[in-house]
């Protein structure tokens, strides 16, 4: 709850003194210091030739200052003792000295993030990191017949094989390993405490924890899974679930209920729009940078020209290296893009990926027709379970044994597979808005030629509010309409009440043939730009109801459920558009009625 959460930014958080005793805190070793440590900026992230202009992070060259953690030590820990846990000293680790200005005051010792977290996953850092090959520490007799313990030589230290030195290295590992666990706790605790847009937490944070420190550590390869997975619950915490991000992009709901039918305070570049509701303005078209609601920051939003670029960006190219990470993850699962449900780790890191595509859809920030592919492609591949793998070297055997319900690991490829179902239905529901849109700009197109037909060449002043189209269909009093054109012959109308699209469109026959003709255009196999909006052709995936239809075979009622929702929704894309054109209502001002 949100008193919860300001209540531990305030114990935790807002005293300097209390900050540094109870928690590990994050520091970046500024080019000063990397000079005289004589130490190089790792360089990740590299934006492709094609990148946008201007997006938040580092350009060009994307160099990251490295990463440090610091926290108050003992080299004599004991519980009550003051400390937080052990010194570096205490566990054997090589310290920084910074010109940190915040905690000079404490003679603290810095850290190299990578050299205490890579505990977490020895077989995989352990020679990144270290230089040194991982080898376990002693597990006992080989067998019944050896006299003498067999010890491994353990390359925490690069020890030798005495009893007692490997004992000492043995304790060392474990301490560091309860520190490194307690980091990344600590950092999906902040986490929790932004989450719901706690706006005073985020202040507090985002102090300690700029964009390109975040960025830094979620790409890093030399750390954990898990900590890159609690890196980028934490940026989307702190800077993407935020003002001035809105959900679609501000509208209602999504298909968008409320159109304007035209809109005079609209300037080219969006920057004068009075009001965020969709315009029916030129035909839209999928290479068009409009094709879907996109976030953009009006020049009349409190946040444009605030010196913070994450306030003032203002298109929705602001988060391309977050969106190129997300993607990037997702590439990156286990054999050729496919889940191997042994992966536990990266799986996790997976679901944090996902997690974050969604809120990038959510917000306008895959938004367009390229983007959708981009985003649809990989996850059509993770969600197709007959491709899925028991470990790295592996398959389920027999196949339909990967269905039963099994433990942690098997919990959070369902967990995946849910996500996954959730983006795509969110991906319809963006298609759903095209169409709906083309469809609304053919309803102007008609009611455009009719005003010409009823009012000749000079017009008659005819006022947008006729083209109201009641959501419930019942009539909807409009009292601002002026100059109504004569009825014709044999025809009267109530003046309070709105026309209906019927009598705009002139339904003759042929008419509604050429209108039967258009709705099915823009749909798979039809002639029309929306045709390509098919998950099919999105993923690139021809079988995709296949994969679904596989999915439906797990022992999971929401992973099932959510597989029939979404095959219903892929073969009812006509049902769809017709229930959204049933709830549009058209406006002929920005300001609601």
């Amino acid at each position: 709850s949100r008193p919860s959460q300001e209540m531990c930014i305030r114990l935790l958080w807002m005293n300097e003194e209390d900050r540094y005793s109870f928690g590990v805190t994050f520091h970046e070793v500024k080019p000063h210091d990397q000079k005289r440590l004589c130490m190089n900026a790792p360089k990740r992230l590299r934006a492709p030739e094609d990148a946008p202009k201007a997006f938040l992070g580092k350009t060009p060259s994307n160099f990251y200052d490295p990463v440090t953690v610091c926290w108050t030590g003992s080299s004599e820990w004991k519980p009550h003792c003051g400390a937080l846990w052990w010194s570096p000293v205490g566990l054997g680790l090589q310290t920084l000295q910074l010109s940190e200005p915040h905690v000079s005051a404490m003679s603290a010792e810095f850290v190299n993030i990578e050299n205490v977290m890579w505990v977490l996953e020895p077989y995989r850092l352990c020679k990144p990191v270290t230089g040194t090959h991982w080898k376990p520490f002693p597990v006992g007799r080989k067998n019944n017949n050896t006299k003498k313990r067999q010890f491994r030589q353990s390359s925490l230290l690069n020890m030798s094989t005495s009893n007692f030195k490997v004992k000492v290295a043995r304790h060392r590992f474990e301490k560091q390993k309860i520190l490194a666990t307690y980091i990344n706790s600590e950092l999906e605790l902040l986490t929790k405490m932004c989450k719901g847009r706690s706006y005073n937490c985020i202040t507090w944070l985002e102090k300690s924890f700029s964009y390109d420190m975040l960025l830094n550590i979620a790409t890093n390869s030399r750390l954990p899974y898990s900590t890159n997975a609690a890196a980028m619950g934490l940026v989307q915490a702190l800077y993407v679930d935020r003002f001035p991000q809105f959900t679609h992009g501000g509208g209602a709901s999504l298909p968008h209920k409320l159109w304007l039918f035209h809109d005079a305070t609209q300037s080219e570049d969006n920057d004068n729009r009075k009001s965020v509701t969709p315009v029916l303005k030129d035909k839209l078209m999928l290479a068009h940078e409009d094709a879907f609601p996109a976030f953009f920051l009006p020049r009349l939003s409190s946040a444009y020209g605030d010196p913070n670029p994450v306030l003032s960006h203002t298109d929705h190219f602001k988060f391309f290296l977050l969106r190129k990470l997300y993607n990037d993850t997702v590439n990156s699962f286990g054999e050729g893009g496919r889940l191997i449900h042994s992966d536990g780790d990266f799986n996790k890191l997976g679901m944090a990926a996902i997690h974050g595509q969604q809120a990038l859809l959510l917000f306008g920030f895959q938004s367009t027709y390229s983007k959708l592919k981009e985003l649809c492609k990989p996850n059509a591949r993770l969600l197709d379970g007959r491709s899925d793998l028991r470990s790295r070297s592996g398959v389920f055997n027999p196949p339909e044994s990967r269905y039963k319900a099994g433990g942690a690991d098997t919990e959070i490829v369902l967990q995946i597979k849910k996500e996954l179902i959730k983006t795509f239905n969110e991906v319809g529901d963006l298609c759903t808005n095209f169409r709906l849109g083309q469809f609304l700009h053919l309803f102007k197109e008609k009611a455009m030629e009719w005003t010409h037909a009823e009012c000749g060449p000079e017009g008659c002043d005819i006022q947008t509010g006729y083209f109201f189209q009641p959501s419930i269909g019942t009539p909807v009093k409009n009292n601002w309409v002026s100059n109504r054109p004569p009825p014709k012959d044999g025809e009267h109308f109530d003046p309070e009440d709105t026309l209906d699209a019927q009598y705009i469109l002139q339904a003759t026959d042929d008419a509604e043939v050429a209108m039967y003709q258009d709705f099915e255009a823009m749909f798979p196999g039809g002639s029309g730009e929306a045709s390509k909006l098919d998950l099919k052709e999105l993923c690139n995936k021809p079988d995709f109801d296949v994969a679904l239809v596989d999915a439906i075979m797990y022992e999971d009622d929401e992973l099932m459920a959510a597989s029939l929702k979404l095959l219903d929704n892929i073969y009812g894309q006509r049902r769809l558009l017709r229930g959204a054109l049933k709830d549009v209502v058209l406006l002929d001002r920005p300001e609601l009625p």
